[in-house]
């Protein structure tokens, strides 16, 4: 199960983005728990260091400045259109250091994954950022952190390597993790997050080599998932499991629904 006392997902743009405005909230939610909540804001498919980012980092400056969150998670696609190409690749002042910056974003830290675009450079400049910039926390391409919750509890975060798992050797190493981490997981909320979606909700689809390898993970373990990839704002569901799909904080459109 997952607590989140805020799940604040960046505003997107484009012809989805009509809908969502217009969006009812779904009468099934759960009740959020009682008292002082643990905060998690959601960013994804961000990284240009264009204009639609910097709006987006500040609209949500403005929105949460009066409850900032505990920490940022990031659904992937950190850097367009190639990734970066070492820990000194000027993106990272462009689409990280000179758009998270200010009273508001200096207060919390990020714990990003990795999404397609940021495979096509190096994934180990990611990893390897972090070294000397403390606020970037990414040990590893897939990894877990836990985090004391403030009214008692633990939540513990999943973070997941995606890409790899699309590919039709898949990713056994990273399997193995996954299916120990879950089974072995004894907190009492738990957030699994990754670039691509297990649940149909734009352009992009769902990946069936993906599905395989993660539903039966994801769902035994959490009944939710927080995905990127396609640039909307969506928040779908099958049975128990819900996915809330958050990619629309900067990237160029491609929020079209499927026909």
């Amino acid at each position: 199960m997952l607590l989140l006392g805020t799940l604040a997902l960046s505003s997107c743009k484009g012809p989805r983005f009509d809908d969502t405005q217009s969006a009812v909230t779904p009468p099934n939610l759960p009740a959020l728990p009682v008292g002082e909540a643990f905060r998690v804001l959601v960013i994804g498919d961000h990284g240009t260091g264009g204009d639609g980012q910097r709006e987006v980092a500040a609209a949500i400056a403005a929105t949460h400045g009066e409850a900032p969150p505990d920490i940022a998670i990031t659904v992937g696609d950190n850097f367009y259109p190639s990734g970066v190409a070492s820990p000194f690749d000027p993106l990272w002042r462009e689409a990280f250091e000179d758009v998270y910056t200010g009273p508001f974003w200096d207060q919390f830290d990020f714990y990003p994954s990795l999404g397609n675009h940021d495979h096509y450079g190096s994934v180990e400049a990611q990893v390897e950022y972090g070294w000397d910039h403390p606020r970037w926390k990414m040990d590893h391409r897939y990894w877990t952190s836990s985090f004391p919750i403030p009214d008692g509890g633990t939540l513990r975060l999943v973070t997941v390597d995606t890409y790899p798992l699309t590919k039709d050797e898949g990713d056994p190493e990273q399997i193995e993790f996954l299916t120990q981490t879950f089974s072995e997981a004894a907190n009492d909320w738990i957030l699994p997050y990754g670039h691509h979606p297990v649940l149909e909700v734009g352009l992009h689809g769902e990946d069936g080599d993906l599905v395989d390898e993660l539903w039966e993970l994801i769902t035994g373990a959490s009944t939710l998932y927080v995905t990127g990839h396609d640039h909307l704002i969506a928040y779908t569901g099958e049975g128990d499991f819900r996915q809330a799909t958050c990619g629309g904080a900067g990237g160029e459109d491609n929020a079209h629904r499927l026909s």
